[in-house]
């Protein structure tokens, strides 16, 4: 009988070697950033019940995302996001409503895609946001599809994930921090779980001096 903290450790190497990351959360609201402005933001998120290494145990699976959002007209933006530095996705997203006011409710559609898994798949996915009025609190939410595609054949095979998301921006795109959690429908392509529903709470900094304090506090680099 294996010792349970090997089961963990196979469980990590299966999951590092075949899976990685794909992204989950979504981590901004209807409203494009205005053109020509950046909006990085750095992304901290969970999966709870990630791996089960044994029956009645299971272990989370921790990511970080990085995502740069770049103003390219006044109803869009685009998205650069390094999903825990194992690949990159490119998201455009284009606010539904022609009202110029930025403050204001908003509808947008957001779809993209890259390679994830360091390689290993093509990631697609579109989401659906609405947000409300741009204040100090800012509530966002939506629905959210995305499917990956084996590149090699090694990598899985994998059923398309879907779900909803609710969040609350505390401050703006340029400085502010959120908190989101989203639900999902996620079969595990590798059979590591057996839940074929996960839920992901996230953590998010926007703005690069808000970043760069916490990355000096924590023992980084400065910019």
């Amino acid at each position: 009988m294996r010792h349970p903290h090997e089961l963990i450790w196979s469980g990590w190497l299966v999951v590092l070697s075949v899976a990685g990351c794909v992204p989950y959360t979504v981590a901004t609201t209807a409203q494009p950033v205005p053109v020509g402005e950046v909006a990085p933001t750095l992304v901290w998120y969970a999966i709870p019940n990630g791996i089960e290494v044994l029956r009645d145990s299971s272990i989370a699976w921790l990511g970080i995302d990085a995502e740069t959002r770049i103003g390219v007209s006044d109803r869009a933006d685009v998205g650069i996001r390094i999903p825990s530095a194992s690949g990159v996705v490119v998201t455009y997203k284009y606010r539904l409503s022609t009202n110029r006011d930025r403050q204001a409710p908003a509808i947008a559609v957001m779809g993209g895609g890259g390679l994830v898994n360091w390689g290993n798949h093509a990631d697609f996915e579109l989401t659906l946001i609405a947000s409300g009025r741009q204040k100090l609190l800012t509530p966002y939410g939506g629905l959210r599809v995305g499917q990956v595609l084996p590149l090699s054949r090694e990598a899985a095979s994998d059923s398309p994930t879907a779900g909803g998301f609710l969040g609350l921006r505390i401050g703006k795109e340029q400085l502010g921090v959120s908190a989101e959690v989203g639900v999902f429908y996620d079969r595990s392509a590798l059979g590591v779980r057996s839940s074929q529903v996960i839920v992901v709470p996230a953590l998010v900094l926007h703005g690069e001096d808000l970043i760069s304090a916490i990355t000096r506090t924590t023992g980084g680099r400065p910019r």
